[in-house]
């Protein structure tokens, strides 16, 4: 007979937990790529869900259509010039602390800019909980140099 450990089975704790110990590895190594993913998806995410909907939308929206657009190229774009998407840049800057460190703030306030502006959408999509809970405990970010976005 065999017996199957409670961590093998799918959606079960310890399936979970490997999972979190793997992403927390994964962004120890590197810390720039992780949290250029996190706001890379979180773009796409507020881009999907300003398209989502009317074809005949608002000046407004429209405004905010193209500046998603525009946000998610551009980062994309340097993602992959940069290194950051595929964690290049994280080797690149491993002995310029202080590069690394501002370039990590950066992204973080970036990420936090695109998740401020999930929550002012003019529909509520249904988001993941996690980045819902993120929208209501996060801090301002201090991003001015976004608005030449």
């Amino acid at each position: 007979m065999v017996s199957v450990d409670s961590a093998d089975r799918p959606g079960d704790l310890g399936t979970v937990r490997s999972r979190e110990i793997q992403q927390l590895q994964a962004r120890a190594k590197g810390p720039l790529a992780a949290e250029f993913e996190g706001a890379s998806s979180t773009i796409d995410q507020l881009n999907h869900a300003l398209h989502a909907g009317d074809s005949d939308a608002n000046d407004n929206l429209k405004a905010m259509r193209i500046i998603a657009d525009r946000c998610l190229t551009r980062l994309t774009e340097w993602g992959k010039d940069s290194g950051a998407s595929s964690r290049l840049l994280d080797h690149r800057l491993r002995r310029a602390s202080q590069l690394r460190n501002t370039t990590l703030d950066l992204l973080k306030d970036l990420h936090e800019l695109f998740l401020k502006g999930m929550s002012s959408t003019p529909r509520n999509p249904p988001f993941e909980p996690r980045l819902t809970n993120a929208l209501q405990r996060s801090p301002q970010p201090s991003a001015a140099w976004a608005t030449s976005l």
